[in-house]
């Protein structure tokens, strides 16, 4: 296993025990008040955090796969470009007379 497959379990197993811990220790009930909609629930306090975290994540993942859609279109011309350009020179190549042997004219 390589240093960064293992720094990634170590720094893994920790947050995770974060989290347990942080869980158990707020699991009293927050009243949340869901506007402009008239409901209102009670959650545990851990349970508000997760769920706050995780949609500030995917709003970040989507904002960043946002940022990065003229790259992916990029690298998909350029992926078209090396594949027709190595077409060519394949059929070039098989034009060409082989090693050895005179040109024809």
């Amino acid at each position: 296993m390589g240093l960064g497959r293992l720094l990634f379990w170590i720094l893994a197993v920790i947050a995770g025990l974060v989290f347990i811990v942080f869980a158990v220790h707020n699991h009293h009930g927050v009243a949340v008040n869901l506007w402009p909609a008239p409901w209102h629930v009670t959650l545990p306090v851990f349970l508000v955090v997760f769920v706050a975290i995780f949609v500030g994540l995917l709003v970040g993942a989507g904002i960043a796969w946002a940022a990065l859609a003229p790259t992916r279109r990029k690298a998909r011309e350029r992926r078209r470009d090396v594949n027709r350009l190595s077409t060519e020179l394949s059929e070039a190549r098989k034009s060409l007379p082989a090693p050895g042997q005179a040109p024809s004219h």
